[in-house]
This record gives C-alpha cells, sequence and structure tokens, in this order.
C-alpha cells in the first residue's frame, strides 16, 4: 500500500469517527423516596335536603294531608245538609276543600324536581283553606251564630280534639 492510499483511509476512518461520535448521557440522579400519604378520613354523608313535605309520594302519611281530607269531607258533608242546593257557595267551599287536598298531594310529588314549585303549591294550598275559613265564618256572620274565639269556653276542647288521633276514628265512622 502506497503512503498516499493509507492516509486517505486514515483520514477517513477519523472522519467517520468523528462524524458519527457516541452519545454520553449524564446518569439520572435517583428519585427520592415519596413520603407515604396519610389515610383520608371517611367522607361524611351527605344530609338529605329538607323540604316541607317529604317527598316521592309519601304525602297520605302527612298529617296536613289527612287534616285536609277530613276538612274535605266535612265541607262535603255541610254543605249537602246545611246549604241550598244550586246555591254558588256550596261549589266554592266544596273546589276550596278539594284545592286544599289536592295542592298538598300535588307539591309533594312536585317535591322531586323543585322545591321552589313544592313551595308554591304549598301556598296555594293555604290560601285554598283560608278562602274556605272565610266561607264558614260568612255562614256564622250572616245567620247570627257565634264564632268561637280563643275566650269561648269550647274554644280550647275543640283545638285539643282537632289535634288529637281521635278525630280519625270519628272521622272513619262519619263518612261510613
Amino acid at each position: 500500500m502506497n503512503q498516499n492510499s493509507q492516509s486517505s483511509q486514515n483520514n477517513q476512518s477519523s472522519q467517520n469517527s468523528q462524524s458519527n461520535p457516541t452519545p454520553l448521557t449524564p446518569p439520572t440522579p435517583p428519585t427520592p423516596p415519596t413520603p407515604p400519604t396519610p389515610p383520608t378520613p371517611p367522607t361524611p354523608p351527605k344530609p338529605s335536603p329538607i323540604t316541607f313535605l317529604p317527598q316521592y309520594g309519601h304525602y297520605r302519611n302527612l298529617r296536613v294531608y289527612q287534616v285536609a281530607e277530613i276538612i274535605y269531607d266535612i265541607t262535603y258533608y255541610f254543605t249537602q245538609h246545611y246549604l241550598v242546593k244550586g246555591d254558588r257557595t256550596v261549589d266554592q267551599m266544596v273546589q276550596a276543600a278539594r284545592s286544599g287536598k289536592q295542592n298538598i298531594s300535588e307539591g309533594n310529588r312536585a317535591a322531586a324536581t323543585s322545591s321552589e314549585t313544592e313551595i308554591k303549591l304549598t301556598n296555594v294550598a293555604k290560601a285554598s283553606l283560608e278562602e274556605l275559613l272565610n266561607d264558614y265564618e260568612d255562614y256564622l256572620r250572616v245567620r247570627n251564630l257565634p264564632r268561637w274565639d280563643a275566650q269561648h269556653p269550647r274554644y280550647e276542647k275543640m283545638r285539643q280534639y282537632a289535634r288529637s288521633e281521635q278525630i280519625k276514628i270519628i272521622h272513619q265512622s262519619f263518612i261510613a
């Protein structure tokens, strides 16, 4: 081999070694150990939303619905026995009593989706029963019959009876 060809091969090999250097990467430092995470405390259960009426159709168990049903039945009996048939007051009183009862049940069903609707329907029920009370007061006033206020001797006894469970028992026999 001649000297030119050897030097040419040396040049090529030195060029090859310079063009393809092996990369040197620094060693990666070890990762520090992670501290143990403390156990998370159990999540307390979320309280159920408070509503005026229990949700999902349990309105028949509500005392307010039971009383409204008694008021409707008594009003129906009263209008059939003490008012003249065909008198517009008969229809108004029965419808006010019915509206009070029905809006309690509708408000209860609406409670599943809207508290606002539940409150509105409960207020409609209250207003209907207020209207019915005014009709009963009108009946007493135009016939000069006494209205039992807090000073009447039978007032407190009647309130106790209306709050008792006995009213349900007597009501059942009354409508039978």
